[in-house]
């Protein structure tokens, strides 16, 4: 008997283990990465949205535009690429 899929005894056996590090959700409109930290969109559209769920949970401030986190939205584009293309 196989399945699929990663095993939780880690997070049972030690609280401070983690599964995944980032999720992939897909939507109509386009798709989302979250990780721990950052929640990233992307749109059919070419729009996109970033935000740092640290300062700002409710994701009121979209960071896409903001200067000082294009390094940032560069390295998450990077891991959602990876992420999307490893579904496949």
């Amino acid at each position: 008997l196989t399945v699929q899929g990663k095993s939780l005894v880690p997070i049972l056996t030690k609280s401070k283990s983690k599964v995944k590090h980032s999720a992939l959700s897909f939507v109509p409109k386009g798709i989302s990465l979250r990780t721990e930290r950052w929640s990233y969109m992307s749109y059919k559209d070419g729009s996109e949205e970033l935000y740092d769920m640290r300062i700002d949970p409710k994701q009121f401030q979209n960071l896409v535009k903001k200067p000082e986190y294009l390094k940032q939205l560069t390295s998450i584009r990077q891991r959602y690429e990876k992420r999307k293309q490893s579904i496949r």
